[in-house]
């Protein structure tokens, strides 16, 4: 009777402790879950903090001056920025050249351009008026990062 209630004991120990592990297993899986979840989306927002330096300026007017300060604060990016002003024939590049095919970029090279053309009232196509209105515009590579802005006076 005592070597019974003893496989009984044992028996419901292991039973006990197969239950136990499960649950903790289930529990472990729906936390790493949540985990990825969360992981996930502190990433989009993190993308889209470091993004919204550059978009600020889609689909928005800002002035002349805002235009040579964004040319000026991007100088050291990995971003093209186009001008394109009233009177001037085609857009500027400024830091990069950008090869944009349906909206989004598909080829960034470096390029000399000197940022301080932009205040040469001589130039038509490089002179930016201070007070001029222009619309921005952002665009983005193949991988989903910002690569190009384009200014076009209005």
């Amino acid at each position: 009777m005592e070597n019974a209630t003893k496989a009984i004991v044992i028996a419901a120990s292991v039973i006990i402790t197969i239950a136990i592990v499960t649950i903790g297993f289930l529990i472990f899986r729906a936390g790493g879950d949540a985990a990825k979840s969360s992981v996930e989306k502190f990433n989009q927002l993190t993308n889209q903090l470091n993004d919204s330096e550059y978009t600020v300026y889609d689909s928005k007017s800002i002035s002349g001056s805002e235009v040579v300060n964004a040319v000026k604060k991007f100088t050291k990016d990995n971003v093209g920025i186009s001008v394109k002003t009233s009177g001037g024939s085609s857009a500027i590049w400024y830091n990069n050249t950008a090869t944009i095919v349906s909206d989004t970029v598909e080829t960034l090279t470096k390029n000399n351009r000197d940022v301080n053309e932009m205040y040469d009232e001589l130039k038509a196509d490089t002179y930016v008026n201070p007070n001029g209105e222009f619309e921005g515009k952002v665009y983005r590579d193949k991988n989903g990062r910002i690569a190009a802005i384009s200014f076009t006076q209005k």
